[in-house]
């Protein structure tokens, strides 16, 4: 997302009202993009920090193919996305080439898409309702990218961020500056009750619009950058970068013709009757994937393909917090009974502790009842996996009240070990704590 992510780009023949007059409008014309997004571990200077970066390569076409009779800078733009390939880059040397996955992005449902331009601002975004998010959100970023003044301007802007305060700098006479700052995202945030165990952000967002010597734009480079660090320690966490340049080709052959219609809902309906599309109106800012649920039972296998990743003397790499974040979402989605299998597992006996780890950042029902069943916190055999347990679900976000009570009879039963009894103390007064910050547990009583 990035942000799954996430996040991209587009096309411009935008500039002043003078400009585009000397632009072919009703050709279509072309563009050739290529989007990066590029994930990285914070401390680069580790030995075994390590990156991964994706590409997206493909064309847009794109075509006027209404205009308001009135205001003339009121628009509708055909836009047409082909040849798109992902590309791939697993370590850090610059030098290095992309290598071409075989995800086939032209098997996806992929239609041409409106924008509904006015006055420098995109209004409004029409897509196809079948598509699936990942392909919404891409041309959502492109259609985004068509927001260009020509001159100096401190605006709101609604994009794939959100919305955001925006900047236009001139730097000179054919490139263009846009800085974008305080975006305020539409997706959820989940934010740790315990600040300490927060994550610090920041961010770099900027556009750089190139014109030729007639004012057109020929060129444009996005660039964006996230920086997570946890709060506590700072040289822990990783940055997202996402790049994107856009050059303009020419006309191309296959231009559109003008639709009728007194106004833009007259245009689209037009263009839905006569391309047979079910296009529908959506929102410009980035719309958040699901979890898929066909990852419902796969716990065992994601486990088989990436053990070797969780065990101790991998901890702290990029590829480990992927594997560890990966597993989590299987586990969000496991039964009882799978996860007691896993634990049961004797090949898991390396990555115990890693998957207690795991199990008490899901803080799902499932997942504490399987821990219950399959360890007898009273006379511990290894207490190591319990306190690592009791641990992850003692700094969670957010915790059940199931958790406090099963905890609660565990305590008064009187485990053998003292070191875990106390464990389990602390563990009941972190989650208290984080209980009694919310009205409707106010006034549960927490005697043991």
């Amino acid at each position: 997302m990035i942000v799954h992510y996430v996040l991209f780009f587009l096309t411009a023949i935008f500039g002043s009202a003078a400009s585009l007059s000397r632009l072919p409008e009703s050709d279509a014309e072309l563009y050739t993009f290529a989007s990066t997004v590029s994930l990285n571990e914070v401390n680069t200077r580790r030995p075994q920090a390590n990156d991964i970066a994706f590409k997206i390569e493909g064309n847009v076409l794109m075509s006027r193919v209404w205009q308001n009779a009135v205001d003339p800078l009121e628009k509708l733009y055909y836009v047409r996305l082909s040849s798109l390939k992902t590309l791939v880059k697993k370590n850090r040397n610059e030098s290095s080439n992309f290598e071409q996955e075989s995800i086939k992005l032209d098997e996806l449902k992929n239609d041409p898409f409106l924008v509904h331009w006015n006055n420098y601002h995109v209004e409004g975004i029409y897509l196809n309702e079948g598509e699936e998010t990942f392909v919404k959100n891409l041309k959502k970023a492109i259609a985004n990218t068509f927001q260009f003044r020509d001159s100096y301007a401190h605006v709101e802007e609604v994009d794939i961020c959100g919305i955001c305060s925006v900047i236009y700098e001139v730097i000179d006479s054919r490139t263009i500056l846009k800085h974008k700052k305080n975006c305020v995202s539409h997706l959820p945030v989940n934010q740790n009750a315990e600040k300490i165990f927060g994550a610090e952000k920041k961010t770099d967002r900027r556009v750089m619009y190139q014109l030729n010597e007639h004012s057109n734009i020929v060129k444009i480079t996005s660039y964006e950058i996230v920086e997570l660090s946890l709060s506590i320690k700072k040289e822990i966490g990783f940055s997202i970068i996402a790049t994107l340049d856009l050059n303009y080709v020419g006309t191309d052959a296959h231009s559109i013709s003008m639709l009728p219609g007194n106004s833009i809902v007259e245009a689209v309906e037009e263009f839905k009757h006569k391309f047979n599309i079910r296009l529908v109106p959506d929102v410009l800012y980035a719309t958040e994937e699901s979890l898929e649920k066909e990852e419902k039972s796969q716990l065992s296998k994601i486990l088989k393909e990436n053990r070797e990743y969780l065990k101790s003397n991998n901890l702290g790499t990029y590829k480990s917090a992927m594997v560890f974040i990966e597993t989590l979402k299987v586990v969000l989605e496991s039964s009882e009974t799978e996860i007691i299998k896993t634990l049961k597992n004797k090949k898991n006996e390396p990555i115990l502790n890693q998957l207690m780890d795991i199990l008490g950042c899901a803080q799902t029902l499932e997942a504490h009842n399987a821990v219950l069943k399959t360890f007898n916190f009273v006379q511990p055999k290894n207490i190591d996996p319990l306190e690592r347990y009791l641990w992850s679900i003692s700094v969670g976000r957010k915790s059940k009240i199931e958790f406090f009570e099963d905890l609660k009879i565990i305590v008064k039963k009187g485990p053998t070990n003292k070191k875990l009894k106390e464990t389990l103390i602390l563990t009941l007064t972190a989650l208290a704590r984080k209980f009694s910050q919310e009205v409707s547990f106010c006034f549960f009583n927490i005697n043991i």
